[in-house]
């Protein structure tokens, strides 16, 4: 807590922080989320949680009136491939989140996140379909990533992580036509957060994995701008522009990371290097939409 109130909170309010996101592994289990929550609260950044809403119930009492938004991982839409893909039984419990949300606070945003992969691919209309007659602002759809810097990662990815993100072409073929089909059913609807570029550019890159080769999807120009807007500070304390990029220190070095050069000279070489940009952020499909 003493690193939160020195550091971070006086980087949230000397850079103007709009938006704060509390993620993990899973957030919920830390035993200091109430009162990190509770902290961040008093710098008016807004607040989104990012959970698989295992064990929100222990401390949802304590951050319901602070927390401004909640963003759930639905990777299935029955209750049976949930349990396979994520190995827990609490899917009743997920979809009855927002309503709860909602009955105490109307004006919370809540949304599920679905990761696009070999179980589900087959799944997809059905969740939508669950998604739209719950009540929340939508879905969004991600890729796995594989990269071993990832997410602040000193190992590999496991085995069984990448099996499940490699489809075959019949696979693919399967995706592509069911994305197809939920952006059509969300016509009028709006329960989509991304364009229909995002999901051509879905099928592109799970064929890119297939063929083992990276592809490049867009102009640097069009890529996201969270490396030149955003500071992650990842689970094991080292800060980095974004969760995705091979560059990261220790936030608790000496030299000031974020008042010192660090981020400025990440953020010009990638602003000056479209190969970099390329490279990183083109074939990353985790903030396009």
């Amino acid at each position: 807590m003493p690193a939160l109130e020195k550091k971070i909170v006086p980087l949230i309010n000397e850079y103007h922080v709009e938006f704060t996101l509390i993620t993990g592994g899973e957030p919920t289990l830390h035993p200091q989320l109430p009162a990190i929550v509770k902290i961040l609260e008093k710098t008016g950044t807004r607040i989104t949680l990012i959970t698989n809403g295992t064990h929100l119930d222990a401390v949802f009492d304590e951050i319901k009136d602070r927390t401004d938004a909640y963003m759930f991982s639905l990777d299935a839409g029955n209750e049976t491939l949930f349990r396979e893909i994520r190995g827990l039984d609490h899917f009743k419990e997920i979809i009855a989140w927002p309503k709860r949300i909602l009955d105490h606070r109307p004006y919370t945003q809540v949304a599920f996140n679905c990761l696009l992969q070999k179980k589900n691919i087959g799944d997809l209309v059905n969740l939508y379909r669950l998604v739209v007659d719950l009540p929340v602002d939508g879905i969004f759809f991600n890729v796995p990533e594989l990269k071993p810097h990832c997410f602040g990662r000193k190992e590999a990815v496991p085995e069984e992580c990448v099996k499940n993100a490699i489809l075959d072409e019949k696979e693919i073929a399967l995706l592509e036509e069911n994305l197809k089909r939920i952006v059509e059913l969300d016509a009028g609807r709006g329960k989509l957060f991304q364009r229909q570029v995002f999901f051509d550019n879905c099928v592109r890159y799970f064929r890119g994995l297939n063929q083992q080769q990276e592809k490049e999807f867009n102009d640097p120009d069009e890529v996201c701008q969270v490396p030149f807007t955003s500071i992650v500070i990842d689970q094991s304390a080292c800060l980095s522009p974004c969760f995705y990029l091979p560059y990261s220190v220790p936030f608790g070095q000496e030299e000031d990371p974020v008042n010192g050069d660090y981020l400025g000279n990440i953020r010009m070489k990638m602003f000056n290097d479209p190969g970099l940009r390329r490279k990183h952020c083109s074939f990353c499909l985790q903030f396009q939409g």
